[in-house]
């Protein structure tokens, strides 16, 4: 018997790939679990699309996370990065005892954190164990960019390290980023959801004959600002499916509704992906055993680890900035229409591993 089943999960706002991944924890969660989510309210609507379980959504900004040049998440501009999450984390400490006080007041039985570190110290002040699940800490990224920059920035870092200090447990996902500020650290494998493979549905949705070649191209929910999209009539063969519109109209360009079509179940269903290697991406098409063609992301410290487990994996196919921005693909999608990847050489069963660790910490309360 579980007497106290109710948990918070803090859900940073930066990007949909931690998002994805807590969503897949959660959905992982036996249906008695009471879960209250906190973050930024600008990623409801993706929630509600990729969580079919009842949760109950809290606007909760804690952390914010790398911040990109406009209309180039490629790139990381440091500066802008230290200087936003400054600004965010002293707007949190300030509410640091609301949270405590709210933790207590709603018998909270453990608390979840993907991945910002302030809720960990709130839940230990709580008295309330927490858990972390990430492949990365936020430490371990900033530590890159504050070298010798001002004290205020160092502050910052010791303050994170701190914070992430205080989980009582580490769920590292992986491919991970070996973390120096978060340990007792307990491997979990991919925490992700295989998809469904829909390929005939998705054909017969699109007018499209049993022997096309369907690529799944993910850009962002917003776009890219600088691809130069007129390529596109040079790879006519191939049939792009996207959440992305573009203002060219092409007869191979096909959007789809994320609500009816998640990535994950897009993965299983196509011949290639091509995207940017985020958490997201990376467990899907290695989930699904769906080749990758994706770029460089200059500044952005988990791609290492990323590019790194897709050549393990075998199933990555790296091409440049200039290729991907200009649409230079065919050799690309060519060879990735011909591999077939292995199986992750990560158990693929991490969502439930985690869940299974959070309903024992609920008992035990």
């Amino acid at each position: 018997m579980v007497r106290n089943n109710r948990i918070v999960y803090y859900v940073t706002s930066h990007g949909f790939g931690h998002l994805n991944r807590a969503a897949a924890v959660v959905e992982a969660m036996p249906r008695h679990v009471s879960v209250l989510v906190k973050t930024h309210r600008d990623l409801f609507p993706r929630w509600r699309e990729s969580v079919r379980r009842r949760s109950d959504l809290i606007e909760g900004v804690f952390d914010c996370g790398a911040v990109h040049p406009p209309g180039e998440s490629s790139l990381v501009d440091p500066a802008a990065t230290l200087a936003k999450n400054q600004q965010v984390h002293a707007a949190a400490l300030e509410r640091l005892d609301r949270e405590v006080a709210f933790l207590r007041s709603n018998s909270i039985a453990a608390v979840v954190s993907d991945i910002a570190p302030l809720p960990l110290r709130a839940a230990n002040e709580a008295g309330i164990p927490s858990i972390l699940v990430a492949n990365f800490t936020w430490a371990d990224i900033f530590a890159n960019y504050v070298g010798s920059r001002s004290s205020g920035d160092r502050e910052l870092l010791r303050e994170m390290c701190h914070e992430y200090g205080h989980a009582s447990h580490y769920f590292r996902a992986q491919p991970a980023i070996e973390s120096h500020v978060a340990d007792r650290a307990c491997d979990v494998g991919l925490v992700t959801r295989r998809g469904r493979n829909r390929r005939t549905e998705l054909l017969r949705e699109l007018g499209l004959r049993r022997g096309s070649r369907l690529v799944y191209m993910y850009v962002g929910r917003y776009g890219q600002d600088d691809m130069e999209w007129t390529n596109l009539t040079r790879l006519a063969d191939f049939q792009f499916v996207s959440y992305h519109p573009l203002e060219i109209r092409f007869p191979h360009w096909h959007v789809l509704d994320p609500d009816r079509w998640p990535p994950r179940d897009l993965a299983a269903s196509v011949d290639a992906m091509v995207a940017k290697a985020g958490y997201g991406t990376v467990t899907d098409a290695m989930a699904n055993r769906t080749p990758l063609i994706f770029p460089p992301r200059f500044g952005f410290a988990e791609h290492r680890v990323l590019a790194a487990g897709l050549r393990r994996w075998g199933g990555g196919i790296s091409i440049s900035t200039r290729d991907f921005k200009q649409l230079h693909l065919r050799r690309a999608l060519e060879l990735a229409c011909k591999l077939s990847p292995k199986p992750s050489p990560w158990p693929s069963d991490g969502a439930r591993r985690c869940a299974r660790a959070i309903l024992r910490l609920c008992r035990d309360r």
